[in-house]
C-alpha cells in the first residue's frame, strides 16, 4: 500500500482527476441549495420536525446511523415519500408567508 501511495504516477492522475472535476463540474448550486435551506431552517424552524416526521423509519434509522458510525453503516438510503414530505414544507412555507404579510 505505501509503495501504491507513494507512487508519483498516482500523485499525477489524482491531480488530473480533481482539476477535471473542476473544470467539469460548478457544486455552486449545490452550496446555493444548503444555503437557501439554513436560511429557511432559521425562518421556519418547523420544517426540521416535518422533514424528520415525515421520513420512512428505515430512512430515519439508517440516517441516524450513518452518522453515527459512516464506516460501518449501510451507505443505501431510500427516500419513498418525498410527496408527502413536499406537503408538509409547502404549508409551513405558506404559513410563514401568510404570518409575515400580517407584520
Amino acid at each position: 500500500m505505501e509503495k501504491l501511495l507513494n507512487d508519483a504516477e498516482l500523485s499525477d492522475a489524482t491531480l488530473q482527476f480533481c482539476d477535471r472535476i473542476i473544470s467539469n463540474y460548478s457544486f455552486y448550486p449545490v452550496f446555493e441549495a444548503a444555503l437557501k435551506r439554513a436560511v429557511w431552517h432559521h425562518c421556519i424552524p418547523e420544517l426540521a420536525r416535518i422533514e424528520s416526521e415525515a421520513l420512512d423509519e428505515n430512512f430515519r434509522k439508517g440516517l441516524v446511523n450513518y452518522f453515527r458510525d459512516p464506516e460501518n453503516s449501510e451507505k443505501v438510503l431510500h427516500v419513498t415519500n418525498l410527496s408527502k414530505i413536499g406537503k408538509r414544507v409547502q404549508e409551513a412555507v405558506d404559513l410563514y408567508l401568510k404570518d409575515e404579510s400580517k407584520q
